[in-house]
């Protein structure tokens, strides 16, 4: 995945923990933020959204010349993941394996 529009949005990496900018160095991983550049500072309020995605970088040179990281999501730090459309849990996961499993 690499955000293509940064002169309408900022993409940046936290550590989900602490909070802290994380810089996008390859192999850098935390939670995905963006936040909407102001157009017009009268009309305009300033968003930041923390995704909660777990982002790892991939690259910061891209072999089509756009500027900015590569990454890779991973699911969420909330433990969810998105399975054919249904949100799932993955202690549900594991407690379903756990109880399938023979003694």
């Amino acid at each position: 995945m690499r955000v293509l529009s940064p002169d309408l949005v900022v993409a940046e990496l936290i550590d989900p923990e602490t909070g802290e900018r994380v810089d996008p160095a390859a192999g850098a991983e935390g939670d995905l933020v963006y936040t909407a550049l102001r157009l017009r500072p009268e009309a305009s309020p300033l968003l930041r959204l923390r995704t909660r995605d777990h982002v790892v970088v991939t690259g910061t040179d891209g072999a089509c010349g756009r500027t900015g990281y590569e990454s890779a999501v991973r699911p969420g730090t909330d433990g969810m993941l998105i399975v054919r459309g249904t949100n799932v849990f993955q202690s549900a996961i594991k407690d379903l394996v756990l109880r399938l499993a023979p003694a």
